[in-house]
């Protein structure tokens, strides 16, 4: 009784952690329509995404996920949410913030916790995209004459060795280009596995490139819970991106 007492305090914790994690309806960003949803596998996991006010003109948009569903990985998930945030409304490059948060996350976690993320900042001036990558899965960006475009950088995963370098690159879509990011459970899962992954996203995202940002995330997961049934096993996160 004693041992249940102390999970339930610590899972009520890690659950209120959560619940702060996701951003709140309508999520807008200047020059972006956004679209997102989220749906964690367990009660507490350690998925999440976020949008950074950084400056007129400037928002950061993250997408990460820390290894494990367990209350330990709810923790984690809000520590590297806040460093990461601090970081970024310092106005650092992508990269930068990248390193900043792995020098910080293999310092002050267990060594066999680890996250990928994948960090961008869009200038609604230039409308440009500045992105980097620590092993998160790559996004895929639609382009209005139909092509598609994997945003990949090179980087390790946040927390397993301190003097880990991150790539940086950037990328400039015309209005009406759709920017897609998700953990693996979307795509990975093995629940889904030979049923749902990249392609299926990208042939709901061409099908409906004319749709809302949010109406191409609802498909997106509609198809998805489709695809896997009742064996949902991973936390899925989930943002689409519109360039106004």
């Amino acid at each position: 009784i004693h041992n249940a007492l102390i999970y339930q305090h610590k899972y009520e914790i890690a659950r209120s952690l959560q619940l702060e994690l996701i951003p709140k309806v309508p999520l807008v960003a200047e020059g972006l329509e956004v679209g997102h949803k989220f749906l964690p596998a367990r009660e507490v996991g350690g998925d999440y995404y976020d949008f950074i006010k950084i400056a007129p003109g400037k928002t950061g948009i993250v997408i990460a996920d820390v290894a494990g569903s367990s209350v330990s990985a709810a923790i984690y998930t809000s520590m590297g949410r806040n460093v990461l945030r601090a970081y970024a409304l310092e106005d650092h490059s992508p990269s930068d913030v990248h390193a900043r948060l792995n020098r910080v996350a293999c310092e002050e976690t267990q060594p066999e916790v680890f996250i990928s993320v994948f960090y961008a900042v869009f200038d609604s001036t230039e409308r440009t995209f500045h992105y980097a990558c620590a092993g998160h899965e790559p996004p895929i960006l639609f382009r209005r004459d139909g092509s598609f475009e994997t945003l990949r950088a090179d980087g390790l995963l946040v927390g397993i060795r301190p003097d880990a370098r991150y790539e940086e690159k950037s990328v400039s879509p015309e209005s009406g280009s759709i920017l897609v990011l998700f953990t693996d459970g979307v795509v990975t899962s093995p629940a889904v596995r030979d049923k749902f992954g990249v392609e299926q996203v990208k042939q709901i995202v061409a099908a409906g490139s004319l749709k809302p940002a949010q109406e191409l995330a609802d498909n997106v997961f509609e198809k998805l819970l489709q695809a896997a049934g009742s064996r949902v096993r991973d936390d899925v996160a989930l943002v689409v991106l519109k360039v106004l």
